[in-house]
């Protein structure tokens, strides 16, 4: 028998249990209220979208977002809104998920779309200018942007391998001039997914600069110049050239004609009564030869002439003579001279000072526009020395190859010799506007 109010708790708790497993009957899970569309991103960007859920309950929810494919995207939450991330090119599903307080949940997906952009190029690619046998390499992956930050491959094609080839190394391009001309070197960048882009580098090439260089360090190097009234030997570093007649000269050929033109010479006297100087065929079929010399002429101590071969007379051009003191005149002293003709400019400077800077008229450039020959000359009384320390010629050549920089057989200043040794080379003092008119 029991108590009286025992009957009564037991019907109560009994109560309670029914209550409680009917509520636990009754709970749904949440619900999805609405689809969510394909979301389509760039690389790098972002995109909010809001999911949509229902609880039967009234429940609060709590959300959670996952990607199929992380490469391609990624997934946050902040309450309903899904914030997508595109990572790279592809599509991947994101999952999100809505879970109640009694771990029921409900799940809508959606597909995101980033699409694969081709790499552009990046500012230009610079011109390569240079001559025949001349290199370059230059990384160029700066010159293009792969906008969804993926691996480039890159491939560099010339259309004329006669004039330059193209070869890679990763991203570095190394062009190679093999002849003289222009041509277009494309080069492609190319993504994992094959898209492309590409950048024209233009490539010029002139013939190759012919250059020789003398530093008489050896009896070696007299091999190279041809001796016409002269003896030489070569002693400490220099040449000593000696004339036999009022006139020697050691001539050296350069391997076609040279225009532009640089002469770089360092020269000096071993007796003050002489002249030493450098004379150069100029390859005009009238003033076939020019000079220029150290040495004391009425009150100047550098002379610029020209050899007129029809007449057979030698033009001093007071305009481009005169007087300096930066000219070592003494005995076994040298002087530094750079002497050249490029855009129409004859120069002739020495360190900072020029001496000579004369664009003078059309033809006058045109008579010098060139070097054919090169003579290093020792001229006065027999017996007289010049010296010179090492000599250089710079030049583009403007034709065919001819003699190799090499000692000719025979001397291109001969007419202007036997005029000397004859005594009937006349001198005469003209300025340029006298012979060719009027320059600027």
């Amino acid at each position: 028998m029991h108590p009286r109010g025992s009957r009564g708790f037991v019907h109560g708790l009994l109560g309670a249990c029914a209550i409680a497993l009917a509520a636990c009957e009754g709970a749904e899970p949440p619900g999805s209220c609405g689809s969510i569309p394909q979301v389509r991103i760039h690389t790098g960007e972002s995109s909010i979208v809001t999911a949509c859920f229902n609880d039967p309950n009234g429940d609060k929810l709590t959300y959670a977002a996952t990607s199929s494919i992380r490469r391609v995207a990624t997934a946050s939450t902040s309450g309903p809104d899904i914030t997508v991330t595109a990572v790279g090119p592809g599509s991947a599903t994101i999952s999100v998920t809505a879970t109640d307080p009694g771990g029921l949940k409900a799940t809508v997906s959606f597909r995101v779309l980033v699409p694969n952009r081709p790499p552009v190029a990046r500012g230009f690619i610079p011109a390569f200018n240079t001559t025949v046998g001349g290199t370059d390499s230059l990384d160029v992956s700066p010159f293009f942007h792969e906008p969804d930050e993926q691996p480039l491959t890159y491939e560099a094609v010339s259309p004329d391998h006669a004039v330059v080839t193209a070869s890679l190394d990763g991203s570095v391009v190394t062009l190679v001039a093999t002849g003289a001309g222009k041509a277009v070197v494309v080069i492609t960048a190319t993504d994992p997914e094959g898209l492309s882009g590409i950048q024209p580098v233009t490539v010029t090439v002139r013939p190759p600069e012919d250059r020789y260089r003398d530093d008489f360090e050896t009896p070696a190097s007299l091999d190279s110049w041809l001796l016409n009234d002269a003896t030489a030997l070569v002693a400490h570093g220099r040449l000593e050239l000696t004339n036999t007649t009022d006139a020697g000269l050691a001539e050296r050929s350069v391997a076609a004609p040279l225009s532009p033109w640089t002469i770089n010479v360092s020269m000096g006297r071993n007796q003050d009564d002489s002249h030493v100087g450098v004379w150069w065929l100029t390859g005009h079929p009238v003033y076939t030869i020019a000079s220029f010399e150290i040495g004391s002429v009425l009150t100047n101590n550098y002379s610029f002439y020209l050899f007129d071969s029809q007449s057979e007379t030698v033009y001093r051009i007071p305009g481009l003579s005169g007087f300096s003191d930066i000219i070592n005149e003494g005995t076994g002293e040298l002087t530094e001279i750079e002497l050249s003709l490029s855009g129409g400019r004859l120069r002739a400077v020495v360190g900072q000072t020029e001496l000579i800077d004369s664009r003078g008229s059309f033809y006058f450039r045109q008579v010098l526009g060139q070097v054919t020959s090169v003579a290093l000359v020792s001229r006065g009384p027999p017996g007289r020395t010049a010296l010179f320390d090492w000599i250089e010629v710079d030049g583009t050549p403007a034709g065919a190859p001819a003699l190799d920089r090499v000692a000719p057989e025979t001397s291109g200043f001969d007419v202007i010799r036997r005029l000397l040794a004859d005594g009937e080379l006349k001198v005469v003092e003209k300025e340029l506007s006298e012979l060719f008119g009027p320059g600027r």
